[in-house]
């Protein structure tokens, strides 16, 4: 599998010193391993994906399971910036060789869930393809999780970050959403508005790493906001600011995240 240099905004936020369709699913059709206890696995993965190309992941269930897939978001490079294009997933079994489909979808990024099948314990294979809509090789950011997300520890809401961005820095804060809800992200201040347009984002962070992958990039005013807001399951998030040249010096900012 080849790297992926389209995904070039996933950072680490330690560094920084902040560190199924429709609307989510319905508990009452989940299994009943479908717990919020330890054994939850959110992990996001990136990869490129080109016209008519397809990326796959193996995933293994130790238990019975539900497994959810979102398709969170997708990137252009240079500038990175993020794009909507439908791609089709799918839920396979995995025979070590062959994808074989058992469910699938036709979807576009956003912070829920499109696909999701109760399995047996055993190892299956998520793939992500071109149904036929790509004109150029995009970045692809997946999170997989199992069992679903579901009424998890949330962080403070709403939380505001006061930091400064570097010149072709990011800083982001990573956050947690104890149910499905709406977030929203509102840039209040930036130093260096009008001279610079800032760029603030909203990603996905897995419980394998703390690495904020940037799912959605936007031009802000500051004080219009909110400039985000997104409807997206529980679990474990990330927003802030990036700059990607505009800036000659650090400018300081002000941004609110209010979140379920």
């Amino acid at each position: 599998m080849r790297q992926l240099s389209l995904v070039s905004l996933i950072v680490g936020v330690g560094a920084l010193a902040f560190a199924a369709a429709g609307c989510g699913p319905d508990p009452s059709t989940l299994a009943p391993s479908d717990t919020t206890d330890n054994t939850l696995t959110m992990n996001v993965f990136s990869g490129p994906i080109d016209p008519g190309g397809s990326i796959k992941y193996i995933v293994t269930l130790d238990g019975d399971s539900t497994l959810q897939v979102m398709l969170a978001g997708e990137q252009l490079a240079d500038p990175t910036r993020t794009v909507s294009v439908p791609l089709q997933i799918d839920i396979s079994n995995w025979d070590g060789t062959t994808c074989t489909p058992i469910v699938s979808n036709v979807v576009t990024p956003v912070l829920q869930a499109r696909l999701q099948q109760f399995l047996k314990a055993a190892t299956y294979c998520v793939q992500v393809s071109d149904p036929g809509t790509l004109t150029q090789t995009i970045g692809t950011i997946v999170r997989i999780s199992h069992p679903v997300p579901l009424f998890l520890q949330n962080t403070a809401s709403p939380m505001t970050i006061t930091s400064s961005v570097s010149p072709r820095g990011v800083t982001t804060r990573t956050f947690t959403t104890s149910v499905p809800g709406t977030i929203t992200v509102s840039l209040d201040s930036f130093d260096a508005y009008p001279a610079v347009t800032p760029q603030i984002a909203i990603g996905v962070v897995g419980t394998d790493t703390p690495a904020c992958s940037l799912t959605k990039i936007v031009d802000a005013v500051p004080g219009s906001g909110p400039q985000i807001v997104e409807m997206a399951d529980a679990g474990i998030y990330c927003a802030g600011l990036i700059d990607q040249g505009a800036l000659t010096t650090p400018s300081n900012f002000a941004l609110t995240i209010a979140h379920p």
